[in-house]
């Protein structure tokens, strides 16, 4: 950790540099070198430092080595006492992090994106009967033809059975969507999908919504009516409550 101090008449009044620095600091006034090698940045830093008696922390590239340099400036009765180092490897460590997880997420989403669409094709060919839900401690089995509605959640589905039960999975709600797209699905709102065997009723409006036999009541998106309506064989114009 390296160390200056400033006075209140910008004067460096005391310097200890522990570490490699790119510029040489002596007692006295601040040259300008000195000023130009750290930026405006510093200079704009210290001043409201001193003027507003706060502390500050500020990261700054020094232009004279490439190197990205932490100051801790604590202003005082005589002036500034400003501590800096190197943290250039950390800044890239943090950086090198970043990256990685960024191309790890990508690279997950493509897996489970791979692994969906071998899912739906085994559907597809099979008519499968069940549905393998993924939760947090493995899988749930479920019938599709029990599956009232499912629900996004964030970045999770809850998925609602006529046995009164709620199963939280870790797939998003578009996901269901193709997977579920033979089997008498419909999105009906950017956050709802429900099994249109289930409909109890339907009431108009600017959306509308939907009742479900277990008497839950589900939004019809304004965008999504028209295509809602003419699935169940009627035209968004047709005024009507529809009980199934």
């Amino acid at each position: 950790m390296n160390f200056i101090a400033i006075d209140r008449d910008w004067t460096f009044s005391y310097v200890n540099l522990n570490e490699k620095y790119p510029y040489r600091i002596a007692i006295g006034n601040i040259s300008y070198p000195y000023l130009n090698s750290v930026g405006e940045q510093f200079r704009e830093r210290c001043i409201e430092a001193m003027k507003d008696q706060r502390a500050m922390r500020v990261e700054i590239y020094c232009a004279l080595d490439g190197a990205v340099w932490e100051y801790h400036i604590y202003p005082g009765p005589a002036g500034l006492s400003i501590y800096f180092k190197d943290i250039t490897r950390e800044e890239n460590a943090e950086r090198n992090l970043s990256k990685k997880q960024h191309t790890g997420s990508k690279e997950q989403r493509a897996a489970q994106e791979e692994m969906l669409l071998r899912e739906i094709e085994l559907h597809r060919s099979n008519n499968l009967s069940k549905l393998a839900i993924p939760t947090v401690e493995g899988f749930d089995f479920v019938a599709i033809q029990e599956i009232l509605y499912c629900k996004a959640s964030g970045n999770y589905t809850e998925i609602f059975t006529t046995d009164g039960a709620r199963h939280l999975s870790s797939r998003q709600l578009k996901d269901y969507e193709l997977l579920l797209q033979n089997y008498n699905f419909f999105r009906i709102h950017h956050s709802c999908i429900i099994q249109l065997d289930y409909i109890k009723t339907y009431t108009r409006g600017e959306g509308g919504y939907v009742v479900m036999v277990d008497n839950t009541a589900l939004d019809v998106s304004r965008r999504k009516k028209s295509a809602f309506l003419e699935r169940l064989g009627y035209r968004a114009s047709d005024a009507f409550t529809k009980v199934v």
